[in-house]
């Protein structure tokens, strides 16, 4: 499977997940496909530290923006938006160094 079929999986179930796609390609054809896929970033071969850095820094961005919950094991939730944890949607109050670990 290539990359673009790869992405346009984990879109099916996933549109929020931060995506950083390094090619080889640099035509028009597959840029416009990576926009359409939804990527934080498309990097052409050879890469730089530099481009690579900016990339994870925007994909990690995004990622503190996204309100997003978290399964844990025994069926726990942390809902990151307001770090609360939830067993089962009852809402286990947290003191702040809970919170904070």
């Amino acid at each position: 499977m290539d990359g673009f079929t790869l992405v346009s999986e984990i879109r099916k179930e996933n549109e929020t997940t931060p995506i950083v796609m390094i090619s080889a390609y640099d035509d028009k054809e597959k840029l416009l496909k990576a926009i359409k896929l939804n990527i934080v970033d498309y990097l052409i071969k050879p890469l730089t530290s530099e481009k690579l850095k900016n990339a994870i820094n925007l994909a990690v961005k995004k990622l503190d923006s996204l309100d997003i919950e978290i399964a844990l094991e025994n069926d726990l939730i942390w809902g990151k938006s307001n770090s609360s944890l939830y067993d089962q949607n009852v809402f286990i109050p947290l003191c702040d160094s809970e919170t904070k670990l």
